[in-house]
């Protein structure tokens, strides 16, 4: 091998090595003890006998760095490479009984969840992921990646706003992709987009809006009245944008004590 061929194939190595959270490493570890449990359990019936994973440890090598947001991202070192900074994971199997101290009822979760976010889980064991709406092969293995692997599992994941932004960031999933399979109200686009001059009303594109007016909120600014909604349909809505609105922020609906996801807005002085 050349000297041009060993760094391009140490370039390609570096390619993947890629920064990581520590949720990151902690879920695809989460998956792989999964599908190691259900190989176990596999061939306890054709064995006769029982196998189980009671502890795993881990240390790990790796480069930390903090974002300007606070994040720490890490990357692991390339089997060449020394690091004095070492994660130090121990995972220990707990049963039932010692969950039941500790975690919150799953019913208690859901109140919760509807009480403030008016989400709740509906009954759907004879529906697969494939069968979601325009669902892809790419997005079903991202679900699978994260422990997803039916319809069921994915209204146990998104129970509350923040577990559904938490998915889509751990999945690459646009939000209001989830939202419309969750069937909860959800933005895909503002027509025309933001920019300096914008007309007196702009369309919010999306789904699951429902028949009765909510409301509409440009940064910290609502657009509730009547007369500022001119149009709210199923798929969209036509709103008053407010006379005294510039800057940037986010905008979002309220249906039915429901928040959509949010989307950037800005509206620069004229």
């Amino acid at each position: 091998m050349n000297s041009d061929e060993s760094n391009s194939s140490s370039d390609s190595h570096l390619n993947e090595n890629e920064e990581w959270e520590l949720s990151d490493l902690v879920n695809a570890i989460a998956v792989e003890v999964e599908l190691a449990q259900d190989i176990l359990s596999l061939k306890s019936y054709t064995r006769g006998m029982s196998f189980a994973i009671k502890n795993l440890s881990l240390d790990v090598e790796v480069k930390v760095r903090r974002t300007p947001e606070g994040k720490l991202l890490f990357r692991s070192v390339d089997a060449d490479q020394t690091s004095a900074t070492v994660l130090k994971l121990d995972f220990a199997q707990v049963i039932e009984s010692q969950l039941r101290d500790v975690r919150k009822p799953l019913d208690g979760i859901i109140s919760a969840a509807s009480a403030s976010n008016g989400i709740s889980v509906a009954s759907s064991s004879n529906i697969e992921l494939k069968d979601l709406e325009a669902i892809t092969l790419e997005q079903i293995k991202a679900f699978n990646k994260v422990g997803l692997h039916s319809v069921d599992d994915l209204e146990r994941y998104t129970q509350t706003l923040p577990m559904i932004a938490e998915l889509s960031r751990l999945t690459g999933i646009p939000e209001h992709r989830i939202r419309m399979w969750r069937q909860l109200p959800f933005i895909t686009k503002v027509e025309p987009e933001s920019k300096v001059k914008l007309p007196d009303s702009i369309v919010i594109r999306g789904g699951n809006f429902g028949k009765q007016q909510g409301e509409v909120w440009f940064q910290q600014q609502t657009a509730e009245k009547i007369t500022e909604i001119f149009d709210w349909q199923e798929t969209s809505l036509r709103v008053k944008i407010p006379p005294t609105l510039t800057g940037t922020g986010l905008l979002y609906a309220k249906i039915d004590n429901l928040f959509t996801n949010v989307i950037p807005w800005k509206r620069e002085p004229t």
